[in-house]
């Protein structure tokens, strides 16, 4: 059962308008039909006014031109079923003549004449409001033989339509009458069948479409309805519809242009409109379920219902469940086998970021999506299913099925916790945690991830506790964070055992126990957890509370790496680069770099670049370079901005320096641009701190140009007074000989003081240290102090003091065979 659009044979040109040209479709004009059917219920008539419904919608989020709403110019195919199942063919609409030419060009020549409606010539804006024309062809599919006048609604007199209720004969009157433009045809229909009170059938029904809902009856409207004020009727109309308020917008938009707006995609949607032959637009199923109003989803009618929250406890933890995503996968696709769309909005949301043990693959989830809403997803949360409420809100988070309205979703994620439901609790927690589609308030978010952990949800538990760790929204309480990611990982909740796991590796908020630490990290790896994988492999591959194990750091690594994870691919990339545990190959390392920079991994792209940049196993490429940091730098990397803005000064004093200067310039501080820089929308010490980040992890790394270019073209190093960057640099190369294995990592905050604004500042920091010797057999690790003095010079930063404190320090050696 599903609606087309039929191809155009031609287009006519007029001074305003081309109306677009096509040879009479298969099937009955809907007009016709109309007049041998007389009146026509409305719970009979719905199946197809909403496929029609949702194939203008769909348009119209396309920036499509919309489809000819006439009567006359819809052509169905009769079942048995009457009106319920029918197969219906919808004609384009006139176009504006700016857009004419385009389309001409792809188009047959123009020999075939057309005619235009008065209207439509008269009063442009009409074509474009594709609300009113499908209220009035709701109003002639209803009305029948009761509506004389149904040609010209939008000019005569409203007249009540005998059999619907007073509140729908209100809405399409107003509707009509275009007092109220911003909506869309999705909403006025599910406007009138709320006010009629009918529903999609319940689950089991034998057969598909509506029916009224139990206890509803229809009110006799009065002869000539009294409208109520515009205001009125147009807030009611916006409540619970923000699932198409973009084709509101978008439709409002044309009318206010009186032409179609065509934008970027111009000509592929173009040749969508002009070249298919029959293609299906959108396939849609009504949805075989009755919406609940208020209900939990533990009160569970239906056992596709049942199936589905059982889905949900065993992803968030839910009612002391142990988490079981697997089981929980397992589940969702049977019940999206029997089209239940949260199920399958749940599953996209699984697709779409590729979480374990779902593939990722955005298509698929593109079309999940989609599948949910032709499901009902929509019209089950307007009717307040608390379920179908958060899965929309997923999906306008993520824009798949739907454009990306964070705050859309935060609507719905609003009214569906108002309802008490623990999962959109959470989400709506963790927009108020980003700030996304809702003010930044960690306050809210800890208030709203208490009230999801209180039910049991595990997943909340996790957020909760990093805002306890890190002082978010609550007083900082490391025990608190402790016990809630215990509550989760008890619950095998994966975030939680990774976090606890670091906290146990760190020895922060409980004692520092290794074991336990691989314990945690193992569970969570076993999960796939990418993260967990990462420490465990880094733990492996350093002999941390573990034996070391090369190949089972590889191993881990690659897991991580396989799922995306930049810090994975970067210690994988970094064993390949050196050889360490398995044959050197510098592509293979540039490969894992290259991977991760093409999903938009800022510091893989900024380290790419700079392979590309000195020519570090790949062929030396400036541009390629400054590409990659310029994509880094947008996303607001300050040493991708630095390295670009070192590049330009560079290019400005030398024309064409040799490839020895140019690495000699890139090792050295910038000198000041002839340019004032623009300022940053990063504070100085945001960007100050990702500047010490990028530091440390500059020390782990074998290129030792990228170590050199924090320095200042004099500093001094661990009290030894003033050293050049050739010393720097050889110092620097010294220590990597002899400590081929390197690992550094930032404990705790990075305390910035400034001394003088945009020009000078202290840097205070603790670092966690490992490095090792195979040749030699030898280990050292431990902790130290550290502090930098920088100052800013063009715009860039430069390390002139690096002063350290030894804290902790451990050294040993390994046995040759290990």
């Amino acid at each position: 059962m599903f609606a087309e659009i039929v191809r155009p044979k031609a287009i006519k040109r007029y001074s305003d308008y081309a109306a677009v040209i096509s040879d009479k479709p298969g099937g009955t004009d809907l007009s016709s039909v109309l007049r041998r059917e007389g009146i026509t219920p409305l719970v009979e008539a719905a199946p197809l006014l909403e496929k029609i419904a949702d194939v203008c919608d769909r348009l119209s989020a396309a920036r499509l031109p919309g489809a000819q709403l006439a009567p006359g110019r819809i052509f169905v195919e009769r079942s048995n079923d009457g009106l319920s199942k029918v197969q219906v063919r919808l004609c384009p609409r006139f176009l504006a003549v700016s857009e004419a030419a385009e389309l001409a060009r792809m188009n047959e020549p123009e020999n075939t004449s057309s005619t235009m409606t008065t209207d439509m010539l008269g009063d442009p804006a009409r074509a474009d409001n594709m609300a009113e024309h499908f209220a009035s062809l709701l109003y002639r599919v209803v009305a029948g033989r009761n509506c004389p006048v149904a040609a010209s609604l939008s000019t005569q007199a409203y007249v009540a339509v005998p059999g619907l209720s007073e509140e729908s004969n209100r809405i399409l009157a107003l509707v009509i009458a275009r007092q109220f433009e911003d909506s869309s045809c999705g909403k006025v229909l599910r406007e009138v069948l709320n006010a009629e009170g009918i529903v999609h059938r319940v689950p089991g029904h034998p057969s598909a479409g509506f029916t009224e809902r139990p206890g509803s009856s229809t009110v006799s409207p009065l002869a000539t309805p009294l409208l109520q004020s515009v205001t009125e009727v147009a807030d009611r109309l916006q409540l619970e519809s923000p699932g198409l308020s973009s084709i509101a917008e978008s439709s409002s938009r044309r009318a206010n242009n009186k032409k179609i707006a065509i934008v970027a995609g111009l000509a592929t949607a173009a040749v969508i409109l002009m070249a298919i032959l029959s293609v299906v637009i959108a396939r849609h199923q009504p949805s075989t379920r009755q919406p609940k109003q208020t209900q939990q989803i533990t009160a569970a009618n239906s056992s596709a219902e049942k199936d589905y929250n059982s889905a949900i406890e065993h992803i968030g933890g839910m009612n002391k469940v142990r988490i079981d995503r697997a089981k929980a996968v397992a589940l969702l696709q049977s019940v999206s086998a029997q089209h239940y769309p949260e199920a399958e909005a749940r599953l996209a949301f699984f697709t779409k970021i590729g979480l374990w043990p779902v593939l990722k693959d955005p298509a698929k989830a593109e079309d999940l999506a989609k599948q949910s809403l032709s499901d009902g997803l929509i019209a089950a949360a307007d009717h307040g299913r608390a379920t179908a409420q958060e899965a929309l809100g997923v999906l306008y988070v993520l824009g798949i099925g739907v454009g990306v309205h964070s705050n859309e979703a935060a609507e719905w994620y609003q009214k569906a916790a108002n309802q008490g439901y623990a999962e959109a609790q959470k989400n709506l927690g963790f927009l108020y945690q980003n700030g996304n589609g809702v003010p930044k308030d960690p306050s809210k978010a800890a208030e709203l991830y208490q009230k999801a952990a209180d039910q049991g949800n595990a997943v909340a538990q996790d957020h909760l506790g990093i805002l306890y760790q890190n002082g978010l929204g609550v007083a900082k309480d490391l025990s608190r964070a402790v016990e809630l990611y215990q509550k989760a990982a008890n619950q095998n909740e994966p975030d939680a055992q990774t976090n606890l796991g670091w906290l146990y590796e760190t020895g922060t908020g409980v004692a520092k126990d290794l074991s336990k630490a691989v314990e945690l990290y193992q569970k969570a790896a076993d999960q796939g957890h990418a993260g967990a994988q990462t420490n465990l492999g880094w733990l492996y591959a350093t002999g941390t509370g573990v034996a070391k194990d090369l190949s089972k750091a590889v191993e881990l690594y690659q897991k991580a790496a396989d799922q995306g994870n930049a810090y994975a691919q970067n210690n994988l990339r970094w064993l390949y680069q050196n050889g360490t545990g398995v044959a050197k190959d510098l592509s293979k390392a540039v490969e894992l770099y290259q991977k991760a920079a093409d999903q938009g991994e800022p510091y893989a792209q900024t380290n790419l670049g700079w392979l590309y940049e000195t020519g570090t196993g790949v062929a030396k490429d400036l541009s390629k370079a400054v590409e990659l940091y310029q994509k880094a730098a947008d996303q607001g990397n300050q040493r991708a901005k630095d390295n670009l803005r070192r590049l330009e000064t560079m290019t400005r004093h030398s024309t064409q320096p040799s490839a020895a200067a140019a690495t000699s310039a890139a090792a050295a501080a910038a000198p000041e641009p002839a340019v004032t820089p623009q300022p940053s929308y990063m504070s100085w010490t945001n960007r100050l701190t990702q500047f010490v980040s990028d530091y440390v992890h500059s020390t782990g790394d074998s290129n030792v140009e990228r170590a050199v270019s924090f320095y200042a073209p004099t500093a001094d190093i661990l009290d030894e007074g003033p050293k050049s960057l050739d010393q720097i640099r050889q110092e620097i190369m010294n220590y990597n000989e002899r400590w081929p294995l390197r690992r550094n990592t930032i404990v705790g905050d990075i305390h910035v003081q400034e001394h003088v604004r945009e020009e000078s500042y202290t840097i205070r920091f603790d670092q966690n240290f490992y490095a090792e010797s195979a040749a030699r057999h030898e280990w050292s690790s431990g902790k130290v102090a550290v502090t930098l003095e920088v100052r800013i010079q063009g715009g860039v930063p430069e390390i002139t003091s690096l002063k350290q404190r030894t804290l902790e320090r451990q050294k040993g050696v390994f046995n040759a065979a290990r």
